[in-house]
């Protein structure tokens, strides 16, 4: 059968498929939100930019629980501190997931990171390694000097080169979190802050959004054919995570202690791709909260001096 003559025979079933999904979706009971249209749902009125600001005015129209649909993939929007709360931390255990991500997560292979894990016992486990690694005795015990050293070292970017001071946080934060995670920041080969913020560009790229979010199916499509590409940079990116990970775990494997088991394998796994996630989550906080404080003590001089003549006195 030629390709022209597939497309022909699969084009209408996968329009029944979707009429029909679209049919049994819209039987079922689910929160108040704005108007849908057929097929897309709420893809022409989601908001482009500033979403937060779009969800707290439909708040005063359909209440603390939003319900919109784009394309098939629903959404549930918590307008609401209080709900919040009591969904996803009282009542964690049911409601503690992530969601299908099919580019990220299936394609380059990033859920089996922590923050794109589903909840389960993968999850379940970088959750007790990072309890371990981040417990306040430890970070007290074994961090602090590389804390201190670093802070100092800032200091003196900033005095050399006070014109590149956001470069100079990132360069400092970037280095901290790798001494952390790898017990070094670098070899005679790799810069490892540079490979972390490769694989932060990727990141960035891949939840940017493709349409094989919306049309899972996709995935099974050829890389060859036309409009593929994403199969081709997914196949890319899969691969440089892969090595990045791989290359990190082995730079550091003299200095980890895995205990001799059948689950050897399974810990180191878990220990190089949960060293991704830690970088990103420490890093990107990092880096945001120590800018916010540089323009807050800019702004505000009198708190500066309030908080210079308190540490003065200690």
């Amino acid at each position: 059968m030629s390709l022209s003559s597939s497309v022909a025979y699969g084009l209408p079933s996968v329009v029944l498929l979707l009429v029909l999904r679209h049919v049994w979706s819209g039987r079922r009971h689910y929160p108040p939100g704005p108007p849908q249209e057929f097929l897309i749902g709420n893809l022409r009125n989601a908001p482009k930019t500033k979403p937060c600001l779009t969800w707290e005015e439909w708040g005063k129209t359909y209440g603390p629980l939003i319900y919109m649909n784009i394309a098939g993939k629903p959404y549930l929007i918590i307008n609401s501190y209080e709900i919040a709360r009591d969904l996803l931390e009282k009542r964690g255990q049911k409601y503690s997931d992530r969601p299908r991500f099919v580019m990220a997560g299936e394609l380059v292979g990033l859920g089996i990171q922590t923050a794109l894990a589903p909840f389960g016992p993968l999850w379940k486990k970088h959750r007790k390694f990072f309890a371990q690694a981040l417990s306040p005795n430890v970070v007290s015990k074994n961090y602090s000097s590389i804390h201190e050293r670093k802070s100092y070292q800032f200091v003196q970017y900033c005095l050399d080169r006070p014109e590149e001071y956001k470069q100079n946080i990132k360069r400092m934060s970037g280095e901290a979190v790798n001494e952390i995670t790898y017990g070094a920041h670098r070899n005679e080969e790799h810069d490892f802050v540079d490979l972390n913020e490769e694989l932060s560009g990727v990141t960035a790229r891949v939840m940017q959004g493709y349409w094989v979010e919306f049309l899972p199916w996709l995935k099974y499509v050829p890389d060859w054919m036309p409009g593929a590409q994403f199969k081709r940079d997914a196949k890319k990116w899969r691969k440089q995570y892969a090595w990045t990970r791989s290359y990190l775990l082995e730079t550091v494997k003299t200095a980890v202690t895995v205990a001799q088991s059948d689950s050897r394998e399974e810990d180191e796994g878990m220990i190089g791709s949960s060293g991704f996630t830690f970088y990103r989550a420490a890093n990107d906080t990092t880096v945001s909260a120590l800018n916010t404080f540089l323009v807050a003590m800019s702004l505000y001089p009198e708190v500066q001096a309030k908080a210079q003549a308190e540490l003065d006195r200690v």
